[in-house]
């Protein structure tokens, strides 16, 4: 198999695994034989497809690229250490960090290929799908609990989705067709059937919206964050976003109404349910489950910013593979494995990896997003509409997993490290890809530029 042909059977790979993590999430991680899951084995398989197809130097000048690896090493330093005592703690906490070469393989791979749009037309054409299985996946995972099938040789359900990482999905998706990619990407209704279409697949999604944010806080905050993104970069969105909101506005009457109640294991999906955990995130809702998780989370984060910013473990952290969570005394009483990190990757980084690796993990963050708004003002500036869109889609689908990584353990597991990683390489590509077209577009005017080797193919503009 010639290099980028085992790199286009590799995106494929990787479009599944990221597939099975949404559908399934927590499920589907842990398909393999630990320690060597599905998606370790999809890891393998993208170092050999950039080991074997090549095509490194595509991203050799992405200040992100470069940021990772002072933050790889950084937490190579943080982890080696502590190898020997803690084994496969250790390599399976720095995986927050060392996921990070999913980006990297994800945009040389895009790029070699020429699939950077197709990536956006595969997204478009699966976004139905994906409306229809969030809500009713969580809602059946619910109602059977002990009777969805466990994965072979665990005693995890197969089906397990977790109501943050639904609610960033769901954050994703309306970006998509706030923005009107939807439409873009597909052969255009006029009329009262594409008015009928929209509002059907925005009732869908406000029902899955209803779902996840009565169960969980940080995944309604990823909501309201990826909306007000993409209302800033496109006022004009502000209509589709009010067609959300008044959805939701009337779901929550509609329930309030007929006392709608339907119980989620700790918590319930109703609209007082709902109207709590907005009100909690403010003030005290005298909600012992919404009132007690908060402070229990400000005052671990509280110790980390003690004894890092100042203590003893300002430069190196705690490391990686020790269990912060009995180490600093704060345990918990949530049902499931022990809980080894808080619920913020955020403050994961600092515990493990000290200020100077929280700085970077901010840095990276940083250049990320100061990168795809500058290629977004680009893209307006030189008149390429479609691309300004998906820098915008990007931006929003980016906060959405950042926030919600705020309040939970969530980029510690592969189901969403992964796809995080995944996502900033995406949004490398783009913007590479992006620049190609700006300089085809414009090479009347300039010297021929040398940006790739020959054999790469180059996206196309879609939209005029």
């Amino acid at each position: 198999m010639r290099g980028i042909e085992f790199q286009k059977f590799w995106l494929r790979a990787l479009a599944v695994l990221l597939g099975g993590y949404l559908a399934l999430d927590k499920g589907f991680a842990y398909l393999g034989a630990g320690p060597v899951y599905v998606g370790e084995i999809v890891l393998t398989l993208g170092l050999a497809a950039v080991l074997i197809g090549g095509g490194i130097q595509l991203i050799k000048n992405q200040a992100v690229v470069w940021v990772w690896v002072m933050l790889a090493v950084d937490g190579l330093l943080c982890t080696l250490p502590y190898l020997k005592q803690y084994g496969i703690l250790s390599l399976r906490d720095a995986t927050l960090w060392g996921y990070g070469v999913f980006a990297m393989m994800t945009a040389i791979c895009l790029l070699h290929c020429g699939w950077v749009v197709k990536a956006v037309k595969l997204y478009g054409r699966l976004l139905p799908a994906v409306l229809l299985w969030l809500p009713v996946g969580y809602l059946l995972q619910r109602i059977l609990k002990g009777a969805i099938p466990s994965v072979p040789g665990t005693n995890e359900p197969l089906l397990y989705l977790k109501p943050g990482d639904t609610a960033v999905h769901l954050a994703g998706a309306a970006s998509f067709m706030a923005l009107g990619l939807h439409q873009v990407l597909r052969p255009k209704m006029k009329g009262l059937n594409r008015l009928m279409r929209d509002w059907w697949w925005w009732i869908i999604w406000s029902a899955g919206v209803v779902m996840a944010a009565s169960a969980n806080r940080g995944g309604m905050l990823s909501i309201f964050a990826a909306a007000g993104v993409v209302m800033a970069l496109r006022p004009r969105s502000a209509g589709h976003w009010g067609k959300a909101a008044a959805l939701v506005l009337m779901g929550i009457c509609i329930a309030i109404f007929i006392d709608l109640k339907i119980e989620m294991n700790r918590r319930e999906v109703s609209a007082q349910q709902l109207i709590s955990n907005v009100t909690s995130i403010f003030e005290d809702t005298n909600r012992g489950d919404l009132d007690d998780t908060r402070e229990w989370r400000l005052n671990w984060w509280g110790g980390i910013i003690d004894y890092t910013f100042g203590g003893k473990y300002f430069w190196t952290g705690k490391g990686y593979g020790v269990n912060l969570a009995l180490d600093d005394g704060f345990l918990g009483t949530e049902e499931g494995p022990p809980l080894r990190s808080p619920h913020s990757a955020h403050m994961t980084i600092l515990a493990r990896s000290g200020v100077p690796g929280f700085a970077l993990w901010l840095l990276l963050q940083g250049v990320f997003a100061a990168g795809m708004l500058r290629g977004y003002w680009r893209a307006r500036k030189s008149g390429q509409e479609w691309w300004a869109r998906v820098d915008a889609w990007v931006l929003a689908y980016w906060i959405a997993f950042n926030v919600n990584a705020s309040f939970d353990v969530y980029l510690e597991g592969p189901q969403a490290g992964i796809w995080f990683w995944s996502w900033i390489g995406f949004g490398m590509a783009v913007r590479v890809a992006q620049e190609w077209d700006l300089r085809q577009k414009n090479h009347q005017h300039r010297q021929e530029i040398e940006f790739a080797r020959k054999e790469i193919q180059k996206p196309t503009e879609v939209l005029a």
